[in-house]
């Protein structure tokens, strides 16, 4: 017994080291499971006492025996053999269960040595459903127990954890429908208030006055709609007349006008500073032989050629000086 707990206690360290008992691998029960696998001894009185509670407490559920040996050295592996077999059925959709439980009655350390093996705690861990155990009595602890998801602490604990009293679902489903009637009772009431509500409505009561209103509504709309239509069309026909003006002030022919008034009157400016202008009234200009005026009698000599251009025409003639004139009187 000293060896077996020495055994026992080395395999638990080495499988807790490397996590295979930790709680965040754990995971939950169905809460309504449809079928459940049991892995145990047909003969037991422990798969007896399984199934008695589940017929009492949950008759619906499905329950799948497979038979394995659960004392000596066959056992482990008749054991791995079931769990891997589940699994297979389970990913080809074949036995259809929610959940394992693996279960065995009370026992020495030595009878329940198989649920110690690495192999059995192994298989357990790596299977893709739910497992259960419930082997002994609720002082018996083994490796399997810590490796399944769920510790129940006898068989027929086991059979209570799998499913739920249906007393208890029976009460809890009249609480439901209690609650449901309340709910529709609620809402049927409010909704009938609004039905006698709106039926007191005058304006239901009188339908037409809904269309007048719509209709005024649609008047006032159009009438708005007018307004700013046409407020529009006067903003952009002024827009336009004031870009109108302003291209028609820079049309080329406005400046083509502008700039023949202006030539005109710089031809008028120069015909009125034309010095033949002055010869209408008698005056008239003299030039030398080179064509210079002559605006002085030092400019010319005595006898030179000169000519004198009057309003109709030009005179050639020879220039005297005065004072020759004098001293030969």
């Amino acid at each position: 017994m000293g060896d077996l707990q020495a055994r026992f206690e080395a395999l638990k360290r080495k499988l807790q080291n490397e996590g295979l008992f930790y709680a965040t691998k754990k995971r939950s029960l169905p809460r309504l499971p449809r079928a459940v696998a049991v892995i145990t001894s047909l003969s037991s009185a422990a798969l007896q006492d399984f199934l008695n509670v589940l017929s009492r407490r949950a008759p619906q559920i499905t329950i799948y025996v497979l038979p394995v040996s659960v004392q000596g050295k066959e056992a482990a592996p008749a054991i791995c053999r079931a769990l891997e077999n589940i699994n297979r059925w389970s990913r080809i959709q074949m036995l259809g269960v929610d959940a394992v439980a693996l279960i065995r009655g009370g026992g020495s350390l030595e009878d329940l040595w198989a649920f110690n093996e690495e192999s059995v705690a192994r298989a357990i861990a790596g299977c893709t459903l739910p497992t259960i155990c419930g082997i002994g009595h609720e002082t018996d602890i083994t490796i399997a127990d810590l490796a399944a998801d769920v510790r129940a602490p006898t068989p027929s604990a086991a059979a209570e954890l799998l499913c739920a009293n249906n007393a208890d679902l029976l009460d809890k489903i009249e609480s439901i429908q209690r609650r449901m009637r309340f709910i529709i009772h609620t809402r049927l009431s409010n909704w009938r208030k609004n039905v006698e509500r709106l039926s007191s409505c005058s304006v239901l009561l009188v339908p037409d006055k809904i269309l007048e209103s719509a209709y005024q509504r649609l008047d006032d709309c159009l009438s708005n709609l007018t307004q700013a239509m046409r407020y529009c069309i006067v903003i952009k026909k002024n827009e336009i007349e004031k870009v109108s003006h302003r291209l028609e002030l820079r049309h080329p022919r406005n400046k083509l006008q502008l700039w023949e008034q202006k030539l005109e009157n710089f031809f008028q400016r120069l015909n009125l500073l034309n010095p033949r202008n002055i010869l209408k009234l008698g005056y008239a200009w003299v030039t030398n032989a080179d064509g210079n005026m002559v605006c002085s009698p030092s400019q010319v000599a005595h006898g030179e050629k000169i000519s004198i251009t009057l309003r109709e025409g030009v005179l050639n003639a020879a220039a005297v000086k005065e004072e020759k004139v004098r001293a030969q009187n």
